[in-house]
């Protein structure tokens, strides 16, 4: 993960310098800007950026060249999701009529609370397949009955 943060340092050099001039345009000096679900507030350093976004687009990333080697399309499988209560799930593969929800968190050992979320799927009209959080785990670990967490070295 850190080798992938280093070989980003233009992206974020690039992201802290139209922060920067958003900032500056603002004319409240505490304003939130989002870019790709991220906030930023103020003058970040590169050492405060939020490793768990950088990790977590590592991990899809990985996951759509995984699909992609397979001859597989993610473009109409490969969806978040987010509503008006401040649900969100990182992704959602959908595949064989089924919505798998998936998770991502850069600890080794995330609790229950990573899948608190996942019930929602049973709202969406589709069949709901088991979850999986993709994590720093060195093994696969079930949650509960229909989730996992697993390492990211599985993908």
């Amino acid at each position: 993960v850190r080798a992938y943060l280093q070989q980003h340092e233009e992206l974020v050099s690039v992201l802290e310098s139209q922060i920067r001039e958003k900032m500056s345009e603002s004319k409240s000096a505490s304003a939130e800007y989002s870019f790709d679900g991220v906030k930023w507030a103020g003058d970040l350093r590169y050492d405060q950026l939020p490793e768990g976004a950088f990790f977590e687009n590592y991990v899809i990333s990985e996951l759509v060249k995984s699909y992609s080697n397979g001859g597989i399309d993610v473009r109409s499988r490969f969806c978040y999701y987010r509503d008006n209560n401040s649900n969100e799930i990182d992704l959602l593969i959908i595949q064989n009529g089924k919505i798998y929800p998936i998770e991502i968190k850069k600890s080794a050992n995330p609790t229950i609370e990573a899948i608190k979320n996942f019930s929602v799927v049973s709202s969406l009209n589709m069949e709901a397949g088991n979850g999986t959080v993709f994590c720093m785990a060195k093994n696969v670990f079930p949650l509960d009955r229909m989730n996992s967490l697993v390492p990211i070295d599985e993908i």
